[in-house]
């Protein structure tokens, strides 16, 4: 919709994960640095969680596209699986199944036997694994345990999950599996200067060098958003549009206003790790309590006169841009 006007190839804020849009942060870059290490290690479990929005999904199709060709990899995404649905999908995925009912012993013996005689390092990745219960998270761990008489396996299995895992692993019941989990990583979200970098990434990405959004704008998508790539990408997106729909080439603080106001955000702010658990330091409140009315009034006229200098300098942007455009040798010619 807004590609053309905006000078993009392609959509550069779809939420869909895919790797080649991957914006390796610090805690991305030390994430995958874990990842790799534990497949090259061996390590039977790992265990990667994060905010829902965060870039799990998206670092682990990096990660898997970078695999060699002497791993075989197993996905799941359906983590509302029973322990013997569990064994059924991984059995069908390694090609030893395919529909037929099998009992459930068969089955084990089935997985166990190709996991012993196999020459190449079973990965299986388990996105969302905060859904499973303790019984097919206890499966997970008896099927990883096969080949006990060999100090490394040629079974690597990567949890993947929402904050809460790391609680129901932790948390007591499931003892032995929290001892095999090496290697634990939380990813946080983007801090402000990453956010900056994110958004001039994506932008990049989809074709467009010079940069779309101002420095009011990031401020205020990095204030709504607390850094978390998913949400970012929602805002910015509408923000494009809502720009586009206005005439716009720039997008200032005024467009992810609107974008906010179009996502419903003003009435229900999206949950992040800013509104999640409010903060406050103890010379911030001081200051407050000690303000005077006129100093209260005085900073509102400055957010005012900043919200009007915006205002000026997003229509300078369009108006500059549009002149870039009527100077080029097509629209000369036309």
């Amino acid at each position: 919709m807004y590609l053309e006007h905006f000078g993009f190839c392609r959509e550069p804020f779809d939420i869909a994960p895919n790797a080649e849009f991957l914006y390796l942060s610090k805690a991305h870059k030390k994430a995958f640095t874990y990842l790799s290490y534990a497949l090259w290690n061996k390590d039977t479990f790992t265990l990667l969680t994060g905010e829902i929005g965060s870039g799990k999904t998206i670092l682990l199709q990096h990660l898997l596209n970078t695999m060699p060709e002497s791993a075989e990899v197993l996905t799941i995404y359906q983590t509302q699986l029973t322990p013997y649905e569990l064994l059924y999908d991984i059995a069908e995925q390694l090609g030893l199944v395919s529909g037929e009912q099998v009992p459930k012993p068969k089955l084990f013996q089935l997985l166990s036997d190709r996991i012993l005689r196999s020459d190449k390092n079973i990965v299986i990745v388990v996105d969302e694994a905060q859904s499973f219960s303790r019984e097919t998270l206890e499966e997970l761990r008896l099927l990883a345990g096969i080949d006990i008489f060999n100090a490394k396996t040629n079974v690597n299995i990567i949890l993947c999950g929402q904050p809460e895992l790391k609680g129901v692993v932790e948390g007591g019941g499931l003892e032995q599996l929290n001892q095999r989990i090496k290697l634990r990583f939380h990813l946080t979200p983007l801090d402000f200067e990453e956010t900056r970098e994110y958004i001039k990434f994506r932008v990049n990405k989809a074709g467009q060098k010079l940069d779309v959004f101002t420095l009011d704008a990031i401020k205020k998508m990095y204030e709504l958003t607390g850094g978390v790539p998913r949400l970012l990408n929602v805002l910015a997106d509408t923000a494009l549009t809502c720009g586009y729909a206005d005439g716009f080439y720039a997008i200032s603080a005024r467009q992810v206003e609107e974008a906010k106001g179009e996502l419903g955000w003003d009435r229900h702010p999206p949950v992040t790790p800013n509104n999640r658990k409010p903060k406050s330091s103890g010379k911030v409140v001081e200051l407050q309590r000690g303000a005077s009315t006129g100093e209260f009034q005085a900073s509102k006229d400055v957010v005012s006169a900043v919200n009007r200098i915006e205002s000026h300098l997003s229509d300078i942007a369009h108006s500059l841009r549009q002149l870039v455009v009527d100077q080029t040798p097509e629209k000369k010619a036309k």
